[in-house]
């Protein structure tokens, strides 16, 4: 059961679903070769995990700049979670050096 927030104040309260660009939110090339880019200027953090799980890298975007190397060992897939600090989004992308 859901149950009205009855304080003085509602924010940040989750009422809905925001609707959101889909196009500015995504990675590429994919497949990668060691650089990965991305549209979206509002980034303030991407981690790429390996499908098992484990965190490969942490990439804290500078302002100005839409592309980062990747310090991944092996060829494979991989799930990049890019963040704004409100709002993320994920996508598996192949790597291959």
């Amino acid at each position: 059961m859901i149950r009205p927030y009855l304080g003085k104040s509602g924010q940040g309260v989750v009422t809905g679903n925001e609707p959101v660009a889909v196009s500015e939110n995504y990675f590429f090339p994919n497949p990668a070769q060691g650089i990965i880019n991305w549209k979206n200027t509002s980034l303030k953090r991407i981690d790429i995990y390996s499908v098992q799980g484990n965190l490969v890298q942490t990439i804290l975007p500078v302002k100005g700049y839409q592309s980062s190397l990747l310090h991944v060992t092996e060829d494979g897939m991989y799930i990049i979670k890019g963040s704004d600090g409100k709002r993320s989004f994920i996508q598996k992308v192949f790597i291959v050096k």
